[in-house]
């Protein structure tokens, strides 16, 4: 079932794409994608989707920041997660497009609770695959203070990860305010 799901998945991406290019609207990702792929709960059919449409929009935040967004209003936590996976992946890829700095970006500055879930869980991805890089303390520290869970629970995970890489996760902590 999972590899007819992948293959329903990319189908239904590749035709809204050629219907899109059909009429013209080659920057723009169709508004009822996301709504679609919404109706996903396994990662592995929206990997790819989500991959293509990102390498698409490469550079054309008009067209990524909208989709995005709406994905992230479909209240699926399996497709926030596959977003936040595919966007991971993007930031070491050349010409995607996408940096460290904009999931950072969703930590530091987020427009809603959706934006700093999303950028959370792309720095926890990232760096969990990465033993050559170290996250920048200042967000681990906004991680732990968020007032809601997913910081915390998104903190927990990457230092998990970071144990695992043979990194000791306290020295990447800040001290506390009024400590030295």
């Amino acid at each position: 079932a999972g590899d007819l799901l992948d293959q329903v998945a990319k189908l239904v991406v590749l035709s809204l794409e050629k219907e899109a290019l059909a009429g013209g609207a080659d920057d723009s990702i169709p508004e009822h994608l996301p709504r679609l792929l919404g109706c996903f709960y396994e990662v592995d059919p929206l990997a790819e989707p989500l991959e293509f449409l990102l390498t698409r929009a490469a550079g054309r935040k008009q067209a990524w920041d909208p989709f995005r967004d709406a994905c992230l209003n479909e209240g699926n936590y399996v497709l926030r997660f596959a977003l936040s996976t595919a966007l991971a992946d993007a930031i070491e890829k050349p010409g995607s497009g996408y940096s460290i700095k904009e999931a950072a970006a969703l930590v530091e500055k987020p427009q809603t609770l959706n934006h700093f879930e999303l950028g959370g869980y792309t720095l926890k991805s990232y760096y969990s695959n990465r033993v050559d890089e170290t996250p920048d303390p200042r967000l681990l520290r906004r991680l732990a203070e968020h007032p809601c869970y997913p910081g915390r629970s998104i903190l927990g995970d990457l230092m998990l990860n970071l144990v695992y890489q043979g990194k000791t996760p306290t020295a990447l902590l800040p001290p506390a305010e009024g400590e030295n």
